[in-house]
């Protein structure tokens, strides 16, 4: 299991999105290069899961796009200063 930190920018927003289970949160994440990963598990301030990788394939600095992915296909992708930044 991945223990990549998220990101402090992101944490705000993810505190206001519901929970795809339990504790946990499936985000899609795309990097400052454009590359995007789908799906990937989110829980307790840690990146635990990107699906299709065993190790992790970029590190939470890459990090440029966070969203929740059951957003549907036209909304566009919350930056952190639109949702207010927020610090452990």
């Amino acid at each position: 299991m991945l223990h990549i930190p998220i990101p402090n920018d992101w944490l705000g927003y993810l505190r206001q999105q519901d929970e795809t289970g339990m504790d946990y949160q499936v985000v899609r994440i795309v990097l400052h290069g454009g590359r995007k990963f789908e799906q990937v598990a989110v829980t307790a301030g840690l990146i635990v899961q990107v699906r299709g990788y065993e190790d992790a394939p970029f590190s939470s600095a890459d990090t440029k796009e966070m969203t929740i992915n059951q957003f549907s296909e036209g909304e566009s992708a919350a930056k952190p200063d639109e949702v207010g930044r927020q610090r452990l």
